[in-house]
């Protein structure tokens, strides 16, 4: 693809060939490039061509002439700066305000990158210690479960000896009332032998009196 230099080159020389002045305003209608690149386009030509071949004198009126189209060009040249400049201005404005908002939303994506990345070593941490944690509860557990078996051995030892204990403390019990039976029977029985010697008495001492009065 052609550069609108190249394609200045190429109508100069195509003006050239015709038969035709190589100007500003003829490049840039043949090659439809703007004006400031036909200008120097068709000045570097010429000074060229000036330097192959010994041109006579200009006469005045071909100066006046060149220097009617000269103004012309620079006119139209100065108008599309102008007009080029304040586009240009303009789309430097847009581009600097969307330049302001990419960076302020670049400075907000750094920031939430940074918050996220805090929140994530702050997440990391907690995980460590929550970590930490369940292995020292998993520690604290196995701790409690073997103190657990432990009281729970202990206590099925002591509902052992409960059991045995309370066996003991029944067959005791029974032992004692059947002593206290045996015991109750004894004392009715010698309650018994009290009242049969008691009378038994009585019937001597009876007896015994009326053996006495019969005595000198």
């Amino acid at each position: 693809m052609e550069t609108p230099i190249e394609r200045a080159r190429v109508a100069a020389e195509q003006l050239a060939a015709a038969g035709q002045a190589v100007t500003s305003r003829a490049v840039r209608q043949a090659s439809g490039v703007k004006m400031a690149v036909a200008v120097d386009v068709a000045r570097q030509w010429n000074e060229a061509r000036g330097q192959e071949v010994e041109a006579p004198p200009v006469p005045e009126a071909v100066l006046l002439r060149i220097e009617g189209v000269w103004r012309e060009a620079y006119s139209l040249a100065q108008d599309e700066f102008e007009a080029e400049r304040t586009g240009w201005a303009a789309k430097i404005a847009t581009a600097a305000r969307e330049l302001g908002e990419v960076t302020a939303d670049l400075d907000d994506m750094e920031e939430k990158a940074r918050k996220a990345g805090q929140e994530v070593d702050e997440a990391r941490t907690r995980i460590a210690q929550a970590e930490a944690q369940a292995a020292a509860a998993a520690v604290d557990v196995d701790r409690i479960t073997g103190e657990l078996r432990a009281v729970q051995e202990q206590a099925a030892t002591e509902r052992t000896r409960a059991d045995r204990a309370e066996a003991r403390a029944d067959a005791i019990t029974a032992e004692a009332e059947r002593l206290r039976a045996e015991l109750h029977a004894v004392q009715e029985q010698a309650a018994t032998e009290r009242t049969r010697a008691d009378r038994a008495e009585a019937r001597a001492d009876a007896i015994a009196v009326p053996r006495g009065k019969s005595r000198p």
